[in-house]
């Protein structure tokens, strides 16, 4: 389709784009340079995948879905009282090591 050969063309220019500044980096002895252009490749990837950063405005006036406050209350508590059960197995088997003492 033509999102995936959009894909792969814009995957083929960064890749010829980061070969060709190798070679050039490479050919001009400036070998401590290679890292730093590999690196910045990968991390212009990663970048995109993000998406564009949101301002503190914008984070402020952002709503939750409906339900999703709900949820996570659900969840925080599922895993406080998992917490508290461990806690509680780990406090006991120490009580009991000091007995046995």
């Amino acid at each position: 389709t033509e999102g995936n050969l959009a894909n792969f063309c814009r995957l083929s220019v960064k890749i010829l784009d980061c070969i060709w500044r190798i070679i050039c980096n490479c050919y001009h002895c400036r070998l401590s340079e290679i890292p730093n252009v590999v690196w910045t490749a990968i991390d212009d990837d990663d970048d995109e995948n993000d998406g564009d950063a949101y301002t503190e405005e914008e984070l402020q006036r952002m709503k939750l879905r409906p339900g999703i406050e709900r949820a996570l209350d659900v969840e925080h508590n599922r895993s406080m009282n998992r917490m508290k059960k461990e806690f509680s197995k780990n406090k006991k088997t120490e009580i009991g090591k000091k007995i046995a003492k």
